[in-house]
């Protein structure tokens, strides 16, 4: 006698239902798990062997998505009430899908939030966060100088870019992403950074020079 669940075969469409669901429940996972982190990263209290648990790129992405819940834009930098809030990456992209998933199907304050490959620096004036790879360190100059006066959160995880003019920059303290700040180039363009982010952030007030093109 056969045994009815071991004989049982789904069709090919429930096949397609299923694999689509395990994608699903997999973004889903990824998701929540990065979620998770979030907290760890606002929680310097919490076990650092925790923290360890997640990738450099993703405790990145969670602070690229926090970025736009603590910082303010100018009027003016969104061309209708309802216009998104627009995440760029310029570069070698090295957060993988963690940063596309995080921010999938997230807003604030009513503007939905979305990620942009910016191939170009012409790309990315119209961007509201904008994270520079190190692939472009050489021209870091050269991409601040043409952004120079929008009300763009910059953003890199290279040493030497808050002297450059970059606005925020990660880097790597005791095995944990801490912050760097020049508070200076953000108030310059018209972008206020919450005092609770600042708090976790090495800051400076010093007006940086004018970057220079060789």
């Amino acid at each position: 006698m056969k045994h009815p669940e071991k004989d049982f075969k789904p069709s090919g469409s429930s096949r397609r239902s299923i694999r689509g669901w395990r994608r699903s429940a997999g973004r889903a996972a990824r998701a929540v798990a990065v979620l998770l982190m979030i907290t760890l990263i606002w929680h310097p209290a919490m076990n650092a062997s925790k923290a360890a648990e997640f990738s450099e790129y993703q405790v990145k992405a969670a602070f690229l998505l926090n970025f736009t819940r603590y910082v303010d834009w100018p009027k003016g930098s969104f061309a209708k009430p309802d216009s998104p809030l627009v995440i760029c990456v310029l570069g070698q992209d090295r957060f993988g899908d963690d940063l596309r998933t995080l921010i999938a199907d997230k807003s604030v304050e009513g503007r939905k939030i979305v990620l942009r490959k910016a191939d170009t620096i012409d790309q990315c004036r119209d961007c509201h966060i904008l994270f520079i790879s190190q692939s472009e360190k050489s021209r870091f100059a050269a991409i601040l100088q043409k952004l120079k006066g929008l009300p763009i959160l910059t953003v890199a995880d290279s040493e030497g870019f808050i002297a450059a003019g970059g606005m925020i920059n990660f880097k790597t303290k005791a095995e944990r992403v801490r912050l760097e700040i020049n508070r200076t180039a953000a108030v310059n363009v018209g972008l206020k950074i919450s005092s609770k982010l600042l708090q976790i952030a090495d800051v400076t007030e010093e007006t940086k020079p004018e970057p220079k093109i060789e």
